[in-house]
């Protein structure tokens, strides 16, 4: 509802704005990190800074909109877990050729939009088709490729949701199924599809079944989803333990041995990114087990008319 002036207004001041403050404030961001490099007092978690705890505590709230209090939390991730992979065991039991496809998993190599319209038909039994929409997908600078997630959704502009962006890292293979279900939880029935219906009428579907849309047998992809889920687990367990528990990196590394992995170097970039980023897992999976909790009230309270559309 804006005329031509007020845009063309608009667009200059937001340059401006680019040029004068947002490109100067990073500069000065760099070099105020620059000076401050070294003179860090700790390199372990949260607890171990004044009124850290409380700090954490505040962040695990914010991130995941749980109220659960922390031991609560660790004992819920905990059973999950369990559950998790028992369900894995008995799968296991009863097929167990499942062990050795879990580990060969490849997807025919795709091109993201055809993959990505793909997913879109395939969430149909499961998702209401989403409005009309259209979306483009192109690469990061190669000079991100080494730090930059396989894909990412960039959330579309308030005023027209039809336009949306995904960016891919071209360094990824896309024959794997991590990019699968990478461009499935940010295009469909991730970001995408969760800003468009949002826009639309309000809702919010989340659910972690994408590994049954990638064409696999379906005790292989239940297998392979319930392995995903028991990993993330650790990742949260480990965010607890060491800003809660005040673990260190050897606690880190006897706790993830007890599940076979011992691996020094990837243990230590765990380590590292996670206590750079409190809570960050755990926006995720504390998110992921809260839906799964609403999914099963809404399965009781409703019995054989639940839907998932």
């Amino acid at each position: 509802e804006l005329t031509e002036n007020q845009k063309t207004l608009y667009k200059e001041k937001n340059a401006a704005l680019v040029r004068e403050h947002v490109l100067p404030a990073y500069t000065h961001l760099a070099a105020a990190l620059t000076e401050l490099l070294g003179s860090g007092k700790n390199d372990m978690g949260l607890c171990y800074f004044a009124d850290g705890k409380d700090y954490y505590r505040y962040l695990v709230c914010h991130n995941t909109g749980s109220a659960s209090d922390l031991p609560a939390l660790q004992d819920r991730i905990l059973e999950k877990r369990q559950s998790d992979l028992q369900q894995a065991a008995a799968l296991l039991s009863e097929n167990p050729q499942l062990k050795a496809s879990q580990t060969t998993v490849r997807l025919p190599a795709a091109d993201p939009i055809a993959t990505l319209n793909g997913l879109q038909e395939a969430m149909r039994a499961n998702f209401p088709a989403p409005p009309e929409t259209t979306f483009t997908v192109s690469s990061i600078d190669e000079c991100m490729e080494d730090y930059m997630a396989p894909a990412f959704y960039i959330t579309s502009p308030i005023d027209d949701y039809a336009q949306n962006s995904i960016f891919i890292n071209a360094s990824t293979d896309t024959s794997s199924l991590r990019y699968f279900t990478t461009l499935a939880h940010e295009g469909f029935p991730g970001h995408l599809y969760q800003t468009v219906m949002s826009y639309e009428a309000g809702l919010h579907p989340v659910r972690m079944i994408s590994y049954h849309y990638a064409g696999l047998d379906d005790d292989l992809a239940s297998l392979l989803s319930l392995n995903q889920s028991a990993l993330l687990s650790l990742y949260a367990s480990t965010d607890l333990g060491i800003h809660y528990d005040g673990w260190s990196f050897s606690d880190t590394t006897a706790f993830w041995k007890d599940f076979g992995i011992t691996d020094q170097t990837a243990l230590r970039e765990i380590y590292e990114l996670i206590v750079e980023e409190p809570a960050h897992y755990l926006k995720y999976y504390v998110g992921y087990m809260e839906f799964v909790d609403l999914k099963e009230k809404a399965q009781e309270t409703y019995g054989s008319a639940y839907s998932d559309i």
